[in-house]
């Protein structure tokens, strides 16, 4: 395994990061008269052919479009969105429109009818001839760090993100509806750079999204994996994502487990995908004590992780950084390729805490208290290469893992 533990600028963004992070935490964008409120993109279906688009409005419109081109075409195709209140803040609407039938690897405008500034994406392609980038994190918090992540992350110019639960620490709660309005004004105007692209996010559900047994905000903010909380999206033939549910809206043990045991061994069969299970409670913690949901982590899903031969999962909630050393049936291998390497632990924008002393977690080869995102990248071939980023834009960690399939 390659760890070059050293700080340095990001590998193909230059000397001048910080420079460019500082730049784009004060997009040109940000804060324009007539912007939208909020803006998510994702995917519920094929990204190669598909985007779906979520825009906030503070109030409804008359007659809400969406309009939408191929980059460098002339005419705009218009689509009547799905419109619905966003909970507990009245006259506040969302606007959803699924696009279908796009182009792989394909830039595409849009913007609402009204507005003259259109925003772009690009779609992932159909067949992997290219790198994909993808930044990974979770625990990202309304506001303060939140900011500087987010530009650190646009920044990096990723294909999507992963993110792996507890967004704006509303609890799902009516009384806290001003940290949501706050997330989505600072994805808003600092995810989104001030070249307008959005970023496509796939988000998995925390514990800080739900109020008993609801999550209204998450089931608001993401399309996918919508009511029941996890699901699969398939990119190709090279790329499969799971974000699973540790015990928030859905059990681990039982259903979940066994839907998530027939998708994996389904797409295991395939040597060329990449499988990556994204999800909040991790099953090795760098910061809290093994019990409660960790154990049933471990006990349901680690034996299907190493049954499939997945490389790497990403797992949140700690506030922290971690990266273990790769295991097999709770043991350290001597090589990447014979066991699980498991990438945390959520500190996108949250508070750091303290990490557990090294004597107490021999399984992990690296901890730290701090705020980071992970900038992960794979090509047609080859391995899959990690870089650790903080707030500053400076790499802490850096590491390659094999593809083991």
């Amino acid at each position: 395994m390659k760890d070059h533990q050293g700080r340095r600028a990001v590998r193909g963004i230059g000397p001048r990061v910080c420079a460019l992070v500082l730049a784009l935490v004060f997009p040109v964008a940000a804060g324009e008269p007539g912007e939208v409120a909020g803006l998510i993109l994702t995917w519920q279906r094929d990204p190669s052919s598909t985007m779906t688009i979520d825009w906030h409005e503070a109030s409804p419109l008359e007659k809400p479009v969406l309009l939408h081109r191929r980059k460098g075409t002339a005419a705009w195709k218009s689509s009547t969105p799905v419109a619905s209140g966003f909970p507990h803040a009245p006259g506040r609407m969302v606007y959803r429109v699924e696009l279908t039938g796009l182009e792989p690897d394909a830039g595409y405008e849009f913007r609402p009818a009204g507005r003259e500034r259109p925003y772009h994406f690009r779609t992932m392609p159909k067949r992997l001839t290219r790198d994909l980038r993808v930044v990974v994190g979770g625990d990202t918090a309304p506001a303060g760090t939140f900011e500087k992540i987010n530009a650190v992350a646009a920044s990096l110019k990723p294909d999507f993100i992963l993110w792996g639960g507890d967004y704006s620490y509303s609890d799902g709660k009516a009384g806290e509806i001003k940290k949501e309005i706050l997330w989505h004004e600072n994805i808003r105007d600092h995810l989104i750079g001030a070249d307008r692209r959005v970023i496509p996010v796939i988000a998995a559900i925390g514990n800080h999204e739900v109020n008993s047994v609801v999550a209204p905000y998450y089931e608001a903010n993401f399309a996918f994996p919508a009511a029941e909380t996890y699901g699969v999206l398939d990119f190709g033939d090279y790329l499969s994502v799971w974000v699973l549910d540790t015990n928030h809206r859905a059990k681990i043990a039982g259903k979940q487990t066994e839907w998530f045991t027939e998708s994996l061994a389904a797409r295991a069969k395939d040597p060329r995908r990449i499988l990556i299970p994204v999800y909040h409670v991790p099953a090795y913690p760098s910061v809290r004590k093994d019990e409660g949901t960790t154990l049933d982590v471990r006990k349901h899903w680690v034996p299907l992780f190493e049954k499939a031969g997945i490389s790497t999962v990403f797992e949140h909630h700690d506030h922290a950084y971690k990266r273990t050393h790769p295991l097999l049936g709770g043991k350290v291998q001597d090589a990447p390729a014979k066991g699980v390497t498991y990438l945390g632990d959520g500190a996108w924008g949250a508070s750091i805490r303290k990490v557990r002393p090294a004597a107490d977690v021999p399984h992990i080869a690296k901890s730290q208290s701090v705020n980071h995102v992970f900038f992960f990248e794979f090509g047609p071939d080859g391995p899959l290469r990690f870089q650790a980023i903080d707030s500053k834009g400076e790499v802490f960690d850096r590491f390659e893992l094999p593809r083991r399939r």
